[in-house]
């Protein structure tokens, strides 16, 4: 993946729920990319979708869900995420490119128990209103979207998948 933008121009950045549309590979790139072209001292926040704990491992078929209905085709452990953007951020400049950047401070924030709630109440706010979703957009496209809300709602409720808000801080190694 070649960078976009150029070396050391930004002093932050942000992305909600976009990251997690990224597959692994080309996220390790990503990253390094944003990195890249941050400064020292910029500051990052993203809110993106983790697995809950370490040993723990998603469903054969909420893999499929999230794959397939969400569009996530990697979901990391806290671990996993962290580690890839720490090392994407170390690799993020060359020889001769300026000085070498890492991540001086990350913090990982559970959004799980207020996503949870919220997943849950769309689903069901959206189920009661169904017939108006059906003469708005039609029968095909309510019902493409009643599925995306009825498995966001269950992946959350099933206690595997969790939400992360992970913020911080890069600087000169």
């Amino acid at each position: 993946m070649e960078a976009a933008c150029p070396m050391g121009s930004f002093d932050g950045w942000f992305s909600l729920l976009v990251i997690l549309h990224v597959p692994k590979a080309p996220r390790f790139d990503m990253f390094r990319n944003i990195f890249r072209s941050m400064k020292a001292g910029a500051r990052f926040s993203i809110e993106d979708y983790v697995i809950m704990s370490e040993g723990t491992a998603l469903t054969p078929k909420e893999l499929e869900v999230l794959d397939t209905v969400v569009g996530a085709h990697w979901i990391p452990t806290r671990a996993e995420y962290e580690e890839q953007m720490r090392r994407a951020c170390l690799e993020s400049r060359g020889e001769g490119e300026g000085p070498k950047m890492e991540i001086k401070a990350v913090e990982f924030r559970d959004m799980t128990p207020i996503w949870r709630e919220y997943t849950l109440a769309r689903k069901n706010g959206f189920l009661a209103e169904r017939d108006e979703h059906v003469r708005l957009h039609g029968e095909t496209r309510t019902q493409l979207m009643e599925d995306f809300y009825v498995c966001v709602a269950d992946l959350f409720q099933g206690g595997r998948l969790g939400g992360a808000q992970i913020v911080g801080e890069i600087g000169e190694v």
